[in-house]
């Protein structure tokens, strides 16, 4: 199972030591505007943005090969928006 989650959760999880519960999901994707929140919090010192950042490993939108992995791996920053039709 998949699933998509935003900046809040991940810091709130972390402050109470439960970043774990993403375990249970196959997949857990993040925008790409979490990730740069989280390192804009990482930059002002904040110590949950160092647990998070630990989880996510980053995968270039339309490559063939393996995403590189962080320490743990379990979150990814999904694909862009596609394109509708009118």
């Amino acid at each position: 199972m998949k699933a998509v989650t935003n900046t809040s959760p991940l810091i709130y999880l972390s402050r109470i030591g439960r970043l774990d519960l993403f375990r249970q999901y196959r997949e857990v994707l993040i925008p790409e505007k979490v990730q740069e929140e989280v390192e804009a919090g990482r930059k002002r010192g904040h110590p949950e943005s160092l647990d998070v950042r630990r989880l996510i490993r980053t995968a270039t939108p339309g490559s063939s090969g393996s995403p590189r992995c962080g320490e743990s791996g379990i979150l990814d920053r999904g694909r862009p928006p596609r394109s509708r039709s009118p």
